[in-house]
């Protein structure tokens, strides 16, 4: 592959100086607050719902934030282990230089946020939403993807590794610099909006069916 048609990598978190916090709570976070700089171990904020909330620079190693809101907020320069997402909703967030490693990501919600620089690994990201999301500079290894959406959204330099994105969602999905590489890929909804996409010739091969009724190209057996 040459190199101006592959996916820039994202840029890691920019971490330095940080605090040890034993744990975070929903005490401690609250509308408009701005928290930097905090090496957490363990998260605590389970249905908890803010606005305009400034997270950067931090290590947060455990714990959940399931069923919680972040409306307009930003996170920045996080890394993320272990931590549970599901059913989070980021409702017009911008996410940047963030790296997450084996969280539980089910149901996570970003539309029409903003994503760059995201490096998202051995995760379980099942029916996520990224409608109407901009995604730059964003890497999902080894995760469970089945029906995520991406349903009109922007993709630039984007990878897919080891990914099952059984039933996913790519309706006017409008991709530039966008790698697919040992996925499941079946039951792919919206496959014209990988146009432009580069995809390995074996993962290829289970959108032959989706592909031909794109085209308006009956398959005989």
């Amino acid at each position: 592959m040459s190199t101006d048609t592959a996916p820039k990598p994202p840029a890691p978190p920019r971490l330095s100086h940080l605090r040890e916090l034993a744990s975070l709570g929903s005490d401690g976070v609250g509308d408009d607050d701005v928290l930097l700089e905090f090496d957490v171990a363990d998260v605590f904020l389970d249905a908890h719902s803010v606005e305009f909330v400034e997270l950067g620079e931090c290590h947060l190693r455990s714990g959940s934030m399931a069923d919680s809101s972040w409306y307009k907020c930003t996170w920045r320069d996080l890394r993320l282990d272990a931590i549970d997402l599901a059913n989070t909703s980021f409702e017009q967030a911008a996410w940047r230089r963030i790296s997450l490693a084996g969280c539980r990501l089910t149901g996570l919600d970003l539309a029409a946020s903003t994503c760059e620089d995201i490096d998202i690994a051995q995760g379980v990201l099942e029916d996520a939403n990224f409608r109407m999301a901009s995604l730059r500079r964003v890497r999902f290894t080894g995760t469970r993807m089945a029906g995520v959406d991406f349903s009109n959204a922007q993709g630039t330099d984007v990878e897919f590794i080891d990914c099952d994105l059984t039933g996913a969602h790519f309706d006017h999905f409008r991709a530039e610099r966008v790698r697919l590489e040992n996925c499941r890929l079946d039951q792919v909804q919206g496959v014209a909006g990988l146009r432009g996409a580069s995809i390995a010739t074996l993962d290829l091969l289970t959108l032959t069916e989706q592909l031909a009724q794109a085209l308006g190209i009956r398959l005989e057996r």
